[in-house]
């Protein structure tokens, strides 16, 4: 794919924070990143990080579905390439309002890892779980420095 000189003007974000809300004609995925602060009286420290919404995108039903499709396919192939599984602590299921259950059962996986960490399943384990449907809910997340790695 050849890049665009628009696309690399684009401006470029690591969010920190996500979240999805929705009425009857579509999806809002809102995408937040952290910014230092300036000192400001009774304001918090300089240098301090603070949530600061870097875009929102909206999406039709339609859209969302496949957006998450290929989100989803990327992340299987991304895990099968580097030959190791993205895994989730359970203080970051916390912060979605997710279960150990429920992130086992989107993936496929059955236990969890002996290091406290919840491993995602093999490429077949998650392609049969898909094909299934799991009941996950998406909700707003906070991403935990150092948290994803293999």
């Amino acid at each position: 794919m050849t890049m665009r000189r628009e696309d690399l003007e684009a401006p470029q974000y690591f969010a920190t924070d996500i979240g999805i809300s929705f009425k009857h004609s579509g999806f809002c995925l809102i995408v937040n990143t952290d910014v230092p602060t300036i000192q400001q009286p009774g304001g918090p420290p300089a240098g301090q990080p603070v949530s600061r919404r870097a875009c929102q995108v909206w999406f039709s039903p339609e859209h969302l579905k496949v957006f998450s499709f290929v989100l989803w396919r990327a992340l299987v192939q991304y895990q099968k390439d580097m030959g190791w599984s993205i895994p989730a602590l359970k203080a970051v299921l916390d912060s979605i309002n997710a279960t150990e259950e429920q992130w086992l059962a989107y993936w496929g996986e059955s236990e969890p890892s002996s290091n406290g960490q919840i491993e995602a399943p093999s490429q077949e384990q998650a392609s049969e779980n898909q094909a299934q449907g799991a009941d996950v809910q998406a909700t707003p997340a906070r991403a935990t420095p150092g948290v994803i790695g293999g």
